[in-house]
């Protein structure tokens, strides 16, 4: 299981790197996602605080996670050292994953 449906983790974008993966809402299938699929982009700007599917592989699977506390921090330190246009980016990076491009 890569994530299960109501939890937190991962937090951040999932890539499916080889393989196939099936999403499920209440144990019923709604997608299948396969090499070059990213999901996750709710997590990863706080859209939802939770997974509203369940991940499981079908097929073996490699998959990797870019964990939005990470990406978090990065963007902090390239906002206070970055150029100007780094530091611009990065914060409009931070306004959509603190949130608050709901303001």
């Amino acid at each position: 299981s890569v994530c299960k449906e109501g939890h937190r983790s991962p937090d951040g974008l999932v890539l499916v790197r080889r393989g196939t993966m099936a999403l499920f809402i209440n144990s019923i299938e709604v997608r299948r996602v396969v090499e070059g699929d990213i999901i996750g982009q709710d997590m990863l700007f706080s859209v939802s605080q939770n997974w509203t599917t369940s991940i499981r592989c079908v097929t073996d699977c490699d998959v990797q996670v870019l964990h939005r506390r990470l990406l978090v921090g990065l963007s902090h330190s390239m906002a206070r050292k970055g150029s100007g246009d780094e530091e611009r980016e990065a914060k409009r990076l931070l306004m959509m994953l603190e949130g608050r491009w709901r303001e």
